[in-house]
């Protein structure tokens, strides 16, 4: 069961050919071009007979390309923005949560954000923003090796395919004729292209820099190999020449630089960039500041709404003082954390006394001292080294710092060491922190959590607590699902000042144009949508704990032995003899015992499809305490693992579909998904990533608790002693036929219609929402798992209550929540926009679908 937000499952192609784990999350950000799934090619020469080419789904190489660099490209940008919205409060809700709960909250609100979420900022340009894009060479739909341009297809099945750029909305003209002259000059060397290091070849990816006036630097990778440096040398004179006075010279570089190297990744100092041609630098404005770009300097990828970013930041960091009649100088320090190029403190530095930047790479800090220069900005210092070495000492300096202290960090996508924000958290003189991040919901939510949570003396948080006050998000990558978001910390001691502080920094950002017509478009939006509860809200997303990670890779080697659970053999091979037996003595039955059956059954079912997994599972509504115990007790019943345990595996499955930490997958067979996983002990890394799973909703709740507790007595009770007790008492049944048909003949049917669901659903049926994904459309198991059967769109939407986008058709399930919600005993149900599915049908469906 995987959760595919944007289509393709697919790999990240990193700026040197480093291939990441499949993922079905397309992340695009400064140095990353997307690329469908897979590892590196075969190792054996490429022909003919090799290449594997296995779609079939009708669309061209230029459509398969840009569904996975730009997926959202077939959605008009308002569309774009809303899901980014929608995805980004759901991230900060599911924070709110756990803050509510990291201070032990008596109330804890789930689903509600406890700070405003402003709307997102827009990009000024939505297409051919890049400002930076590397092409890679491999072989392409033809055969030709020299190719350039992104990868498609999986190295598992060998068809890495290269497909030219030149179709993408974000990238620029500029940085597609440079490919294609790239491909040329390629193509006319003796020499043969670096597909694979050990395999020979030299010529390797390219990378294009430009700015907003057109300047252009071109840096290309080579790999030596055996080559003397006189052959070396003359093959950069061959390049020269052609992008100088050959048929490259259409591109007008400016700067064109080289770099031979025999490792995947290699930073300046170990192999310097060679100056070929023009200047070493080109320059980039942004918000009235010059920043040089070198080859290997960190520079946001989107100029325009680079600008939008950084002021943003720039207005949370340092509101203007109203104290002052509106004059920009507000004073204080500047502890830019992450600085970079020194892009956020250098533009900040107007209304601060003073800046102190803390970056790891050598040659940023350089450039950010470059750049404080060529900006005659005097109240700069940059200081190089890990900021988990380098702060905690500077720590003790900036206490003594009068004006105010405010903090600003901008990690990687890695978030921040535990020991920063130990420091941060812990100077008393830091009330305000501005955190950017560019995901949010992976290390960041961890980051936050530390800054937020009460003083903890094991973890050495000894400072007073921050409060997310406002978050901010920006559309930097329009075209693909992601984008930056701001967010405020505010410190305890000072929120009495919060209400004042917010409203002073929402003023600065309405003043801008564009926020204020996306407020007013956005605001609109959520009128029209206030009925729907917790619809396009939650627009493909769900649970941190549901979602499928795209980081996780399996172990290489051989797997582990099978260890065979005898007493579940044996156990399992007893209920289905004894249910056979209770199916033969069906005849025998009486007309009441088979209705207690049917009712039996439908309660079971109830407390694992509306209990365990629509409730517990993926929190996708919300139920009364009456509804809870109800739905506990018929979980009981149905006798499949506690709601807790039960919750835990599902929440596994979905993380980790189809792959060694599914305890059900599928990809091993319909009898290993169907009853085989019981019958084996569990591979380790379900184990282990069970254990690593975020149960606290489930830990909270007394309800879930109080059965895990009690369950075996409740299961004895519920499962086999009131089945068979209620038609022997009260019209006389015979107890063996009692025992047997509404007991075990019941118990085993809704076992395996369970069951169907993880196999069945998974190997049989159509798959109208998401293609690239196992689960399928499966009618007849929707009709015996009462209404869980509809799993390609489960797996597609799985925060939607409903399951389905057709309601009670063939769902009980969703009858039966939308009765509670008439009697008032649930409530805020979760569902999927009829937009939103159109849109994703048409990106990723396989065409089957009958919407409407």
């Amino acid at each position: 069961m995987t959760f595919a937000a944007t289509g393709s499952r697919s790999v990240l192609f990193v700026k040197r050919k480093i291939l990441l784990r499949d993922t079905c999350r397309l992340f695009s950000t400064n140095d990353i071009v997307l690329a469908d799934q897979g590892k590196p090619p075969s190792k054996k020469r490429w022909s003919k007979s090799h290449k594997k080419l296995p779609w079939t789904d009708g669309l061209s190489w230029e459509e398969r390309l840009a569904d996975v660099v730009t997926p959202l490209w077939r959605l008009s940008y308002d569309e774009q923005l809303e899901l980014k919205q929608n995805h980004q409060e759901r991230i900060l809700s599911q924070l709110s949560e756990h803050l509510s709960r990291d201070s032990q909250s008596s109330t804890p609100v789930r689903g509600k954000l406890s700070f405003p979420v402003l709307p997102i900022l827009p990009s000024p340009v939505r297409d051919g923003y890049r400002n930076k894009s590397t092409f890679s060479v491999n072989r392409g739909v033809d055969g030709n090796p020299k190719t350039v341009g992104f990868y498609v297809g999986t190295g598992k099945e060998g068809n890495i395919v290269c497909i030219n750029g030149d179709h993408l909305l974000n990238m620029p003209e500029k940085h597609k004729l440079v490919a294609r002259c790239y491909q040329d000059f390629v193509r006319l060397s003796s020499l043969e292209p670096c597909l694979l290091f050990h395999t020979g070849g030299h010529w390797r990816e390219v990378t294009v820099r430009t700015n907003k006036e057109g300047r252009t630097m071109a840096i290309v990778y080579f790999h030596p190999q055996m080559l003397t440096p006189e052959e070396v040398a003359v093959h950069k004179a061959d390049l020269v020449d052609y992008f100088t006075r050959g048929p490259g010279s259409v591109c007008q570089l400016d700067s064109l630089l080289f770099q031979e190297s025999s490792m995947t990744r290699c930073t300046h100092e170990d192999s310097p960039y060679q100056l070929l041609h023009g200047q070493p630098h080109i320059y980039e404005e942004v918000l009235g500041f010059k920043f040089r770009i070198s080859a290997d300097a960190f520079f946001q990828v989107n100029q325009a709404a680079a600008e939008v970013l950084y002021g943003t930041v720039r207005d949370l960091c340092v509101p203007k003082s109203e104290e002052s009649g509106g004059g920009t100088k507000v004073g204080g320090t500047l502890l830019d954390v992450c600085c970079g190029t020194g892009a956020i403190g250098i533009t900040v530095s107007p209304r601060v006394d003073r800046i102190i930047g803390i970056e790891l790479i050598e040659q940023a800090v350089q450039d950010a001292k470059h750049n404080a220069a060529l900006n005659n900005i005097l109240n700069c210092e940059f200081i190089p080294g890990k900021a988990e070495v380098v702060l905690p000492g500077l720590m003790s300096r900036l206490s003594s710092t009068g004006g105010g202290l405010t903090a600003v960090v901008n990690p990687a996508r890695a978030g921040l060491h535990y020991r920063v924000v130990r420091a941060l958290r812990n100077q008393p003189s830091i009330h305000r922190l501005v955190y950017v991040s560019c995901k949010p919901d992976g290390e960041a939510m961890r980051n936050f959590r530390e800054l937020c949570c009460a003083p903890n003396l094991q973890k050495k948080l000894t400072g007073e607590a921050f409060s997310p006050t406002l978050a901010v998000p920006v559309d930097m990558f329009p075209h693909t699902p992601h984008c930056e978001l701001v967010l405020l910390f505010e410190s305890f001691g000072v929120l009495f000042y919060k209400e004042t502080r917010l409203e002073s920094a929402r003023a600065l950002l309405l003043q801008k144009p564009s926020f204020r017509a996306k407020m007013t478009e956005t605001e609109t939006r959520n009128h029209r949508a206030g009925k729907q509860q917790n619809g396009d809200a939650a627009a493909e997303t769900s649970t941190v704990e549901d979602v499928f990670d795209d980081t996780y890779a399996e172990k290489e080697g051989p797997k582990p032995p099978r260890t065979l659970v005898w007493r579940n053999i044996i156990l399992m091979s007893l209920l289905h003899i004894g249910a056979l037996y209770g199916l033969i003595a069906i005849p025998s039955a009486s007309a009441l015992t088979l209705t207690w059956t049917a009712v039996c059954y439908l309660i079971s079912a109830l407390g694992v499809t509306a209990g365990a997994h629509r409730l517990w599972s993926h929190r996708s509504y919300k139920a009364s305490f009456p509804l809870r115990v109800f739905l506990a007790l018929a979980n009981s019943m149905a006798f499949q693992n506690d709601i807790y345990e039960w919750a835990r595996d599902h929440r596994v499955h979905h993380k980790y579909s189809e792959t060694d930490a599914d305890p059900h997958n599928a990809t091993r067979g319909f009898f290993f998904a169907h009853i085989g996983w019981l019958l084996v002990r569990k591979h380790p890394d379900v184990i282990e990533k069970g254990q690593k799973l975020e149960m606290v909703d489930l830990k909270a709740d007394k309800v879930v608790m109080f059965q895990r507790r009690h369950y075996k007595l409740s299961v004895i009770i519920l499962c086999f002693l009131v089945p068979t007790l209620v038609p022997w008492y009260f019209w006389g049944e015979s107890l063996v036929v009692a025992y047997f048909i509404p007991g075990l003949l019941r118990y085993t049917v809704v076992l395996n219609a369970t069951w169907l669901v993880n196999s069945a659903a998974h190997i049989w049926g159509n798959r109208p929402y998401d293609k690239n994904i196992n689960p399928r459309e499966n009618p007849l198991v929707a009709f015996s798992a009462i209404g869980e059967g509809f799993h390609n769109y489960h797996h597609t939407f799985p925060f939607d209550y409903a399951t389905s986008e057709f309601g009670c058709k063939l769902n009980l399930t969703t009858a039966f929540i939308d009765l509670m919600c008439f009697l008032g005993l649930a409530k805020d149900c979760k569902k999927v926009s009829k937009e939103m599915i159109i849109a994703r049908i048409q990106r990723t469906g396989d065409g089957s679908n009958k919407s409407g």
